[in-house]
């Protein structure tokens, strides 16, 4: 009789907590006689890598407000995960015409300069951490100031369409 030959597929959920190289071994048996047993075995392997999507979406306390006054710009930074995000890194880029007064970090801290770089740390997947940035618009701003920022992580972020963020107020 002629040799047959049989595929067999798997798929493997990997918990979300699971990085570096995962293997996997078989072995086929059978109840006739076999030849040749060196090739009865096969083994494979794979990479991990950690993969959690930060999502950073900034809001101000004011859309208009007039030369001379405070606004406070607050960014949220969300993990949707699924794996927790490490050496999590905050810049916003204040916009020319306003004055830093204080930037604060639900976790870690920011630094005192423009732009504002604030070091997270580690956020869980399915957490978040809040930075505000309080400024003064200063007397000779008019028109409109648009804020930027951003968020950068390890490990890979799969969707950084969603890692930045910006609010324009009027003046």
């Amino acid at each position: 009789p002629v040799a047959s030959q049989v595929s067999k597929y798997f798929v493997v959920d990997v918990d979300t907590d699971t990085t570096g190289e995962i293997s996997s071994f078989s072995s086929a048996f059978s109840a006739t006689s076999d030849p040749d047993l060196d090739n009865n075995s096969s083994e494979a392997t794979a990479q991990v890598n950690a993969v959690s999507d930060l999502n950073l979406s900034k809001q101000a306390s004011a859309v208009e407000v007039l030369a001379g006054h405070e606004v406070t710009y607050t960014l949220t930074i969300i993990n949707n995960g699924p794996s927790d995000a490490t050496s999590v890194q905050v810049s916003d880029n204040l916009p020319a015409g306003v004055k830093l007064l204080s930037a604060f970090a639900s976790q870690g801290n920011c630094g005192p300069a423009i732009p504002v770089a604030c070091s997270l740390g580690v956020i869980p997947a399915g957490a978040s951490a809040v930075v505000t940035a309080t400024v003064r618009i200063l007397p000779s701003t008019t028109g409109q100031v648009v804020n930027d920022a951003s968020v950068v992580a390890g490990p890979l972020d799969p969707n950084e369409a969603n890692n930045s963020d910006s609010v324009p107020i009027s003046v």
